[in-house]
């Protein structure tokens, strides 16, 4: 299992096996305190044993509160000590307590049961395969298929999942038997029997309130600068893959703020990786993230973007074979990972959170009309007509009227009774929508109430802004987003880290008023106004999101015109029944000629890629 992922232990694989239990620990050493640490990690006693894949950002309130009830000794101890010394001190409850990007297994000898969890932002992977007599768990699908006598068997639900971009079930792998544990959740397993809880989640209860939108600022600030200070603890540089956005943006700026200040605990440089387009001029974001380039002195390479096209590897290279899931901009990422292993990056931060958290086109006009910020509220529905180009009373029943309704009665409440209502009204249940390409007898075969989700909060606010906000934070997209670029990064010896992805950062955004943080207009305000006189006035104004479309198009319609063709002959996906060849040939034909442009066909693609090479 071990080394099935050896390309994630640069510094060694490590082992402890007792009567009952066995552990390896695949190192990678990032922090300062890593350089002395010992994992599989042992209590003197040997009763405890723990091996995590961790980066403990609260270590300074950790070490006062750990040492304080004497479960601590060392002053600068590695994040495995803390981790160890939370369970002996909290037991079960000791994940809440500890934040940062992580997920770890700690085997009890003396009540003869597995304890594991994994951090709420989902930074982390944590997998299990739970048997009879016994209980297989690692970071890497791929690790427990390498065990003996594991069964490789598709998981068909999760593939029709895909084909919907339906990424909703955080708990479903590809493989039968084999399940990923959600964010935000810890599993005890003792003997045959195992179970799962949500151990933290986001205080809905919790507010913040200023008297002045500049104190908001100060307090955003703060958080992002505590954020990246963790995220670069480090003796060897960071990096950061940076855009003209403000997700990134802000994050650079911050950095170079605060090292040039003396705030950082390293002095390590912060190399910056950017796009670099010459043809497709209007995806070329460096007019802007030069301005903060030049401003802080931070070492610069320019990756060439034409040249990294989506599918210019297959079929040497395609998705993993933990999943099918693949980003479109694979190549360019790995182009970038690539340069930063020869600068001996260990750590490349990206801002793949900020938006979700402090953006998204999340508006809260109910918000301002109950609390009468009526003159505020008028400008801004004017801002969302001039913007989408529809008429002043379609704004209003879109984005004031059906949010009222909602707020009213929140999805997930009293369901019987709106499905007595809709049977009344004669009006069919929603379903899940799904590309026409896929087959109506696979469709019909997997239940449609499998795909159907929990409610992903424990108790989901009744404000609709603040709903939306959750959902997009904790967004299952996202999360496995962060999932697929920790895998990839691994390959490159170096972790991912996303400031934005801090979780005292998700508990701010929740708590402030939903009105302050994005308005039509003026998207994402709160952050602009925390990034005064830390980001290069002509950045903070000019910041924009570019997402390079054009590539993709260009890629699947000329580039890869012939990876794209060798994929839709005789495919895998129409031989096991999934979807119908002719119709898809008919979408990619109608793609090329411009009059369809379903997101979902990039999923269709790599699952077929997935299934020529790893099934």
């Amino acid at each position: 299992m071990a080394e099935a992922a050896a390309h994630r232990a640069p510094h060694g694989i490590h082992y402890w096996q007792g009567a009952d239990a066995g552990m390896a620990h695949l190192s990678l050493k990032v922090a300062p305190e890593s350089l002395h640490e010992h994992q599989p990690l042992l209590t003197t006693d040997g009763d405890l044993v723990l091996v995590a894949d961790a980066r403990v950002d609260n270590r300074h309130d950790l070490i006062q509160m750990l040492s304080g009830k004497g479960f601590l000794c060392d002053s600068e101890p590695a994040d495995a000590d803390l981790i160890l010394a939370a369970y002996r001190c909290w037991d079960l409850e000791a994940p809440a307590h500890i934040i940062g990007d992580f997920a770890f297994a700690i085997w009890d000898a003396r009540q003869r049961h597995l304890f594991a969890a994994r951090d709420p932002m989902g930074m982390r992977a944590l997998y299990y395969r739970s048997e009879p007599r016994r209980l297989l768990f690692a970071t890497e699908v791929t690790q427990i298929l390498a065990a003996p006598n594991v069964p490789v068997r598709l998981f068909e639900p999760a593939v029709y999942a895909h084909l919907a971009a339906n990424f909703d079930r955080q708990d479903w792998t590809f493989y039968e038997g084999v399940e990923q544990l959600k964010p935000g959740h810890a599993l005890l397993a003792c003997g045959d029997q195992q179970r799962t809880w949500r151990y933290w989640d986001i205080d809905f209860e919790r507010r913040i309130r200023y008297r002045d939108e500049r104190e908001y600022a100060e307090h955003l600030l703060a958080l992002l600068q505590e954020a990246v200070r963790c995220r670069t603890r480090s003796l060897n540089p960071a990096g950061i893959l940076l855009s003209g956005g403000l997700d990134s943006g802000s994050i650079a700026s911050t950095f170079g703020w605060m090292q040039k200040r003396g705030l950082l605990d390293y002095n390590a440089p912060l190399h910056t990786y950017s796009w670099a387009f010459t043809e497709l001029a209007e995806c070329d974001e460096r007019h802007i993230s030069d301005i903060v380039v030049r401003h802080y002195n931070l070492p610069a390479t320019y990756i060439p973007a034409e040249s990294e096209y989506p599918l210019k590897g297959y079929p040497e290279q395609g998705p993993d074979r933990d999943e099918p899931f693949d980003g479109p901009f694979r190549p360019l990422i790995e182009a970038a990972l690539s340069r930063a292993q020869r600068h001996d990056v260990r750590t490349l931060l990206i801002g793949g959170r900020g938006d979700l958290a402090m953006g998204s086109r999340i508006f809260d006009y109910l918000g301002l009309l109950v609390h009468g910020h009526w003159h505020t509220l008028i400008n801004d529905l004017r801002a969302q007509s001039h913007s989408t180009g529809r008429p002043m009373r379609a704004v209003v029943k879109m984005y004031l009227w059906a949010t009222a309704q909602s707020a009213l009665w929140p999805t997930g409440q009293a369901e019987w009774l709106r499905q007595v209502l809709r049977r009344a009204l004669k009006r069919p249940r929603p379903q899940l929508s799904f590309p026409d390409w896929i087959q109506p007898s696979f469709a019909k075969q997997i239940r449609l109430d499998s795909m159907r989700p929990a409610p992903s909060a424990t108790q989901p606010p009744r404000d609709p802004a603040r709903r939306e906000r959750y959902d997009a934070i904790f967004s299952a997209v996202n999360m496995r987003s962060a999932v697929w670029a920790d895998r990839m990064a691994a390959r490159y010896r170096m972790t991912i880290a996303d400031p934005w992805s801090d979780r005292r950062i998700a508990s701010f955004s929740m708590a402030v008023p939903q009105r302050l943080l994005n308005r039509p207009g003026d998207e994402k305000r709160l952050v602009r106004q925390a990034m005064s006189g830390v980001m290069p006035e002509a950045a903070r104004q000019a910041a924009t999101k570019i997402v390079p479309l054009p590539l993709y198009e260009k890629a699947l319609k000329e580039l890869a015109r012939d990876q794209v063709l060798a994929l839709l002959h005789n495919p895998k996906v129409a031989a096991r029944g999934y979807i119908s060849e002719q119709m898809l040939n008919e979408y990619y034909q109608s793609y090329c000629a411009g009059t369809a442009s379903s997101p979902h066909f990039w999923y269709t693609l790599t699952l077929e890629a997935w299934l020529r090479e790893h099934l």
